[in-house]
């Protein structure tokens, strides 16, 4: 297993340039009852996308436990999250919310968990992450400081996945994989500071 320190918008691993990349978009609205009480992402809708994945190349969005690419895509994988905040409140820092990106503290902690999805029915993934080589990826982990919080948006790239199975069945096979998406977020309404944390599992699985 192997922990990377991503790097925020830029490309996570030393991977060949992707041909595409696909995005998931995760939407965090501090207005909402289910986000600022109950840790969720809103779902998908026409005003803003979120748990859903989007190709750069164009198309209609993915469920984002469907997502589907074949080994030779060389497609690029990441997330994208946008935040709504209420009136009167900003991202801020604090010192406690050290890590990767934030040596001096942040506003924002996102770190993504891959592993196989055993329980996915044909998978035949040996790695637990399709990132990394020679040995697999398992975490991506970067703190952001406010200022440098853009649009209230963050993404974070994993790279090109490189890791597939030698698994014996005949084609088709697929390598399955779930992932955990976990935030920590630090707002302030110019006087208090509020921590909010909120996580999602989507799925992801390469064609062989």
């Amino acid at each position: 297993m192997g922990t990377y320190a991503g790097t925020g918008a830029g490309t996570a691993l030393d991977t060949p340039s992707p041909s595409s990349t696909w995005t998931l978009q995760l939407y965090f609205d501090l207005t909402t009852q289910s986000a600022n009480q109950d840790g969720l992402f809103a779902d998908n809708s026409s005003g803003h996308k979120s748990k859903v994945w989007t190709n750069s190349a164009g198309g209609n969005p993915t469920p984002d436990h469907v997502l589907t690419i074949n080994k030779t895509d060389n497609a690029g994988i990441g997330l994208t999250i946008n935040f709504n905040l209420p009136a009167g409140t900003s991202f801020s820092d604090s010192s406690a919310l050290i890590g990767p990106g934030g040596a001096q503290g942040g506003a924002l902690r996102i770190t993504v968990v891959f592993g196989r999805n055993k329980n996915h029915s044909g998978s035949t993934a040996i790695y637990a992450s399709p990132f990394g080589s020679p040995n697999p990826v398992t975490v991506f982990d970067w703190v952001w400081p406010a200022a440098t919080i853009s649009n209230n948006s963050a993404t974070l790239n994993f790279g090109v996945p490189s890791l597939f199975s030698n698994a014996t069945p005949p084609p088709p096979k697929k390598d399955c994989y779930a992932f955990i998406v976990a935030i920590t977020l630090v707002t302030s309404n110019g006087q208090t500071q509020t921590w909010y944390t909120a996580s999602h599992d989507p799925e992801m699985e390469v064609n062989m």
